[in-house]
């Protein structure tokens, strides 16, 4: 899977950034399946990584996890 290998390659040259982008990016694509509770869980491992770097995409995270859990 792209994204995995994308979150992979992030994680081992040690870019928090990319791979928060990767794991949301395939939250995304996995919410667009209907696939939420994985689309959830890779969500909130991209918040916790955004939340760390003091990313502005944080709070629309936080909203489409809300969303998908039908909070």
């Amino acid at each position: 899977d792209y994204f995995e290998e994308v979150q992979i390659l992030a994680n081992k040259i040690k870019d928090p950034g990319m791979e928060g982008r990767a794991l949301w990016t395939w939250s995304q694509a996995l919410g667009e399946k209907g696939n939420l509770d994985d689309a959830i869980i890779r969500a909130q491992k991209a918040l916790k990584i955004f939340e760390e770097l003091k990313k502005p995409e944080t709070s629309q995270i936080r909203e489409k996890i809300k969303e998908w859990s039908g909070s």
